[in-house]
């Protein structure tokens, strides 16, 4: 389906939603310094707002209809999630379900008139050449780290600060585009999420067009090179590894207790009894057990009692087990690095 709106001009002219609100422009009223988490507010407090300026939103986006609301929901976790809204509706939208996206006027408007809302997104699809930059807790006193700096100065694109006001997203015009990637510093994606957008410019350059951004991933999301021996996931294992997962996980439940209650699934020893939490614990001791193989930990993570409903779900291009597998990987052999 090809949610490009037709007619739509990219010219200089504000955005005047008078389909809605009879408005000449949008209400620029959500300065960052007092509406951002970073600055003070809880992000679970009602009235919450991130929108600084939509007349700052890149204006080639405006010929789609890839927009969503969105709200925070606190579900025990250390942040609180980022539920998309339909705003025609108000009711639950989605990355895949494009009969609950909006045109980007109906998107502000319905964040103008409804205080419950935390902000507006864009969602990527495999039909828009759209990939997203996520970098996280890289802004410090308003200032970007190295890291940021980095990509900031050999992409050159729009770029903008996240809705907590410590990270930035940054948006690349992509021929041949990437998979998901994620990385402890950065993450890509360019289908089936949505970005969120505040408009709270820190590069108001075009989005930049590339041919393709394996350059770019080369540079600076290197993949972790473990082996399957590697010592930075071993180092602490002073037997031999078992090559029979029963005997490894026989293993496993004998030296470390908690593994043993979340691979029976109880999770009372889990703050909060968080599923995903226990999942993460037991595939960091699997990556290091296994030193890091990715198809060894899918197949004994699955020999578990835990609850698997999300498990091959699609996110970003990976299901959200491949994506907790990789991060488990990347986590215990930067830890065996120290």
């Amino acid at each position: 389906m090809d949610n490009k709106k037709t007619g739509v001009s990219g010219g200089d002219s504000p955005l005047t939603p008078t389909d809605v609100h009879g408005a000449a422009k949008f209400d620029n009223t959500t300065p960052h310094s007092t509406a951002s988490n970073g600055f003070g507010q809880d992000p679970k407090a009602n009235g919450f707002r991130t929108l600084v300026n939509p007349n700052a939103l890149p204006r080639e986006l405006r010929a789609y209809c890839q927009f969503v609301g969105w709200q925070y929901v606190d579900r025990g976790k250390a942040k609180p999630d980022k539920v998309p809204v339909n705003v025609r509706t108000l009711g639950n939208a989605g990355a895949t379900w494009p009969n609950t996206w909006a045109d980007i006027r109906r998107a502000v408007a319905t964040y103008q008139a409804h205080p419950t809302l935390a902000g507006i997104g864009f969602v990527l699809t495999a039909n828009d050449p759209y990939v997203m930059l996520d970098l996280d807790d890289c802004i410090l006193d308003g200032v970007p780290n190295e890291f940021a700096c980095g990509v900031l100065n050999h992409l050159r694109t729009y770029a903008e600060l996240s809705p907590s006001g410590h990270g930035l997203r940054l948006l690349v015009h992509c021929r041949h585009q990437p998979n998901a990637t994620r990385r402890p510093a950065i993450e890509l994606y360019s289908k089936e999420r949505f970005a969120t957008l505040t408009g709270d410019v820190l590069d108001d350059a075009p989005i930049v067009r590339l041919d393709s951004l394996d350059w770019f991933l080369d540079q600076f999301v290197p993949k972790p090179e473990i082996k399957p021996s590697d010592p930075q996931l071993s180092s602490c294992v002073d037997r031999a590894v078992p090559s029979s997962d029963q005997e490894l996980w026989d293993y496993i439940r004998r030296v470390n207790p908690l593994a043993k209650s979340i691979f029976a699934g109880d999770l009372a020893d889990i703050r909060n009894g968080d599923h995903s939490r226990a999942v993460i614990l037991m595939l960091n001791s699997l990556a290091m057990w296994t030193s890091g193989d990715a198809k060894r930990m899918a197949r004994m993570i699955r020999q578990t009692h835990l609850d698997k409903t999300k498990w091959d779900e699609n996110r970003g291009g990976q299901t959200w087990l491949a994506g907790r597998i990789d991060d488990a990987i990347i986590y215990m052999a930067a830890r065996g690095a120290k």
